[in-house]
């Protein structure tokens, strides 16, 4: 019997096992959708980094022709026309070149370019961290929500019994002649909007642990006993520096990547000093491709330095400019804002910290006293000084 005793409470007691909210928190972290998505935003970032480093390497390019090339003029001479060459004879010809370019010096503009996207790394960073602090915060008011609600529907519960004990005592005074009708009908009536009020406070308890479910990862219900959150007693909070915030960061890593942009685009106008160098394999034959093919051989190389300067874009980097400083002041004067709500922010809170604080102290000895009132109507109900409804109402107003 002992063992089936222990089969039937055993599921029961693990379903009411207490759920804490750093093993929420814990299981947020660790599957939390949100936080996924934005650990791959920061890993794209790295990744774009990398593809900006490329640069600092030079590029190779193979390319391979075969073609048959009709001689119609007779002349028996090559000749060029700007960027074209017109070969003469009437033969098959194959040719392989391998290229190589590589920007020597740029002014600075690819180190600014890998700043940039260091930059854009840590940002993505700390958006996640926002995200994360985020998260946190929402699944802490959900917490915090479902524990007061969690201990009202039991103060409730315990209310709503004495309720309906009290009323039982007042129905015997009613028929003893010794209770009005009217107040036993104000009791009954007090004692179903109770009820009413608990069964609205349980369906919002419902829901916030349906919305805790899909937050956290984990399954939660009614028989689940969320416990109490440990917090420090401090009263007095050091000022937060907003530079150190993760807002205030993520803007001013944005300021910083916005400099160096505007200096990427000033810089961008100037000479690209680029090396450059090619080798040919050439073989040609009158009759056949496929002694073209078998014809080809190192035919010339070539290795030069080049300058590349841009002259005229229509105007376009100077609108690229101005565009950028416009972006650098609206982030500068959004930093100031985001600084100025810290700020309230911060002075509301601890506003209204001194205020619970006390409140509570005003509660806490206002409870004490009231506890005194309700042993005492216990000893006169023992001395028959008071009757069992009102010592069962001093207990229902202290609960």
């Amino acid at each position: 019997m002992r063992i089936v005793a222990a089969a039937l409470w055993l599921p029961l007691l693990l379903c009411a096992k207490g759920v804490g909210f750093e093993q929420l928190l814990d299981s947020a972290h660790r599957h939390s959708k949100t936080l996924v998505l934005k650990d791959i935003d920061t890993r794209i970032e790295k990744q774009r980094l990398e593809e900006v480093k490329s640069g600092y390497y030079p590029t190779f390019a193979l390319s391979a022709n075969s073609e048959y090339y009709k001689d119609l003029s007779q002349t028996g001479e090559t000749e060029s026309v700007g960027d074209t060459v017109i070969s003469s004879g009437t033969k098959y010809k194959s040719s392989v070149a391998l290229n190589m370019n590589y920007d020597l010096y740029r002014f600075g503009v690819f180190e600014r370019k890998v700043a940039t996207a260091l930059k854009e790394i840590r940002v993505k960073t700390l958006l996640y961290c926002q995200q994360k602090q985020k998260l946190d915060l929402e699944i802490l008011d959900h917490f915090t929500r479902a524990l007061k609600l969690q201990r009202r529907l039991k103060t409730n519960r315990e209310i709503i019994s004495l309720g309906q004990r009290n009323m039982r005592d007042l129905m015997r005074l009613y028929t003893a002649g010794e209770y009005s009708k009217i107040a036993l009908g104000e009791a009954a009536l007090t004692l179903v909007k109770r009820q009413q009020n608990m069964a609205g406070m349980q369906k919002e308890y419902e829901q916030l642990l349906l919305r805790l479910s899909e937050l956290t990862h984990v399954p939660l219900d009614n028989q689940s006993r969320l416990l109490p959150i440990q917090t420090s007693q401090n009263t007095h909070p050091a000022k937060p520096l907003f530079e150190k915030s993760v807002k205030g960061r993520e803007i001013q890593k944005k300021i910083e990547q916005k400099r160096l942009e505007l200096e990427i685009s000033k810089r961008s106008r100037l000479p690209a000093l680029a090396l450059y160098g090619n080798y040919y394999f050439y073989g040609a034959d009158p009759g056949s491709l496929e002694s073209a093919y078998e014809d080809i051989s190192s035919n010339s190389w070539k290795v030069g330095l080049g300058i590349r300067f841009n002259l005229f874009e229509g105007f376009k980097s100077e609108h690229e400019r101005r565009r950028l400083r416009l972006e650098l002041l609206r982030l500068q004067e959004q930093k100031k804002l985001l600084k100025r709500q810290h700020r309230y922010r911060f002075e509301t809170r601890r506003q209204n910290l001194a205020q619970l604080q006390k409140q509570y102290t005003i509660s806490k000895k206002t409870s004490e006293k009231s506890r005194e009132l309700e042993v005492m109507l216990q000893r006169m109900k023992q001395n028959g000084e008071a009757d069992k409804p009102r010592v069962v109402a001093k207990r229902i107003e202290n609960l």
